[in-house]
């Protein structure tokens, strides 16, 4: 989308492009051409000189034209300073994207379809969203060889000036070399920072990677499992780089996790957005005018999947996110990790007023023993309905007391009395073969005291890993 003079607001170059629009009821324009009995509609783009779509109303089947500048022009005041808003300020159609609300000063930076940034990445798709950024599928278009394709990585602008992801990863690529792991660890290809409505934002150059092992496992549960070892060997090989350049990840789940998907560089713009489906858009719109301010985008963008672009005869993936990473040498005393997936010691921290545990490299090794155990069991080691108090409870129940000097900071409540045990609990449940030497594995890395948790080096060379791939014996491994 493109604004011509006076805040008119044109598409340009959107046809066959889909999307959902809210009904804005506030809008006297709006209330003219779209029936008050629903409120979601399907937008089809259709005007190559810019100035209508089509409207398809889903109950009905009704068509309606309407003027772009209706749409967009009259709820639009740019520059107005409001309160922060919330998700009800919003019409927003769901939790396929994010909340509209995400985008003020400090927040998200908007991003369009077709924008080009540093006249060099132009924008395709969206490829996902977290708390702290947006994910873009872009053209490089200074690539001459063939067609390339890279992810930008917009942080929120709050974190400018304290993200210390490139930091790391700029050591990272001093210290590769031909470290096994490394090509299991997403690297940085470019970074660059972008001023907008919201101030200044970091952004990312990485390479596109495909869905996430949380959405394929969630997608072929079965098929994951039956390469569960070659998986897990990859993830270890991945944080025995990290650990090795003295690095912690801190933040080791199946989300950040993802595949490698080979063969989009050298496609057409049009067959690579098509890899990804026909981009669908959710035009913003707020419940008050005066809240339609420049901080917010024209629209929101559905992300897209890579799910079938993914070589399931051969799952190669890769660690990603360094957003909650840290230097071994400062180590942390705080983890922001889910849960379930949450070292002992962190949670630990969170509860203890008279004792701090710091936190190293061996939160990694949990973590990995969490997500092996979530593969193989197709559950997670720790319920979803715990807070931190509830989950160190049910923590010593399967894995026996938490160590002597915990206890005495937290008090004797805390004291296991339970007979349940992770070698019965895995046996009962686990869906995977080999189930004596992945219980004897998760034995060895799921143990409350740090102190007594393996080096990654150690899990790579464990016998469960047999067969996996040929054992490596990383140098240099960071310990607590």
């Amino acid at each position: 989308m493109s604004n011509e003079g006076g805040g008119r607001t044109a598409c340009r170059g959107l046809d066959g492009w889909c999307g959902y629009l809210l009904s804005t009821p506030h809008s006297n324009a709006n209330r003219q051409i779209i029936p008050p009995s629903s409120r979601v509609y399907r937008v089809q783009f259709t005007s190559t000189a810019g100035t209508t779509f089509k409207v398809f109303h889903h109950r009905i089947g009704k068509r309606f034209t309407a003027s772009v500048h209706h749409f967009f022009t009259d709820t639009y005041h740019p520059g107005v300073s409001m309160e922060p808003l919330t998700p009800l300020d919003f019409y927003f159609a769901g939790p396929d994207a994010e909340s509209p609300d995400r985008y003020q000063p400090g927040g998200y930076h908007p991003v369009h379809l077709g924008d080009v940034y540093c006249q060099r990445y132009k924008i395709i798709h969206k490829l996902g969203f977290g708390t702290y950024s947006t994910v873009w599928l872009a053209r490089d278009l200074e690539s001459s060889a063939q067609t390339r394709y890279v992810a930008l990585k917009f942080a929120v602008a709050e974190l400018t000036g304290m993200n210390t992801e490139i930091k790391i990863h700029r050591h990272l690529a001093s210290q590769s070399g031909t470290h096994p792991g490394s090509d299991h660890v997403l690297a940085l290809l470019d970074h660059f920072r972008v001023r907008g409505a919201n101030g200044e934002h970091d952004v990312l150059v990485f390479q596109v990677v495909g869905p996430h092992l949380e959405a394929m496992f969630n997608e072929e549960p079965t098929g994951i499992q039956e390469t569960i070892k070659s998986l897990a060997h990859q993830v270890a090989l991945g944080t025995s780089f990290l650990h090795d350049c003295g690095v912690v990840h801190a933040d080791l789940h199946k989300a950040n996790i993802v595949f490698e998907i080979p063969g989009l560089d050298g496609k057409p713009e049009e067959m690579a957005m098509m890899a990804l489906g026909l981009p669908q858009c959710v035009p913003v719109f707020t419940r008050d005018q005066l809240h339609q301010t420049d901080s917010l985008p024209k629209y929101l963008v559905i992300p897209g999947s890579l799910v079938e672009c993914v070589n399931q005869d051969d799952l190669r993936v890769k660690v990603i996110d360094l957003g909650e990473a840290f230097f071994t040498a400062e180590a942390s005393q705080d983890l922001h990790s889910p849960l379930q997936v949450r070292a002992p010691e962190a949670i630990f921290n969170r509860l203890s007023t008279l004792l701090r545990i710091e936190c190293g490299s061996k939160v990694d090794v949990w973590s990995m023993g969490c997500l092996i155990y979530e593969l193989a069991t197709s559950s997670s080691l720790i319920g979803d309905e715990y807070d931190e108090v509830g989950a160190l409870r049910e923590l010593t129940a399967l894995l026996g007391p938490l160590p002597e000097k915990w206890i005495g900071s937290l008090g004797a409540s805390y004291s296991s009395t339970s007979d349940a045990s992770l070698e019965r609990t895995v046996r009962s449940i686990s869906e995977v073969g080999d189930t004596p030497g992945l219980t004897r594995l998760l034995q060895e890395i799921l143990v409350l005291d740090p102190l007594r948790r393996p080096n990654v080096s150690d899990i790579l060379n464990h016998p469960w890993f047999v067969g996996s791939s040929s054992p490596v014996t990383p140098s240099g491994s960071a310990s607590e």
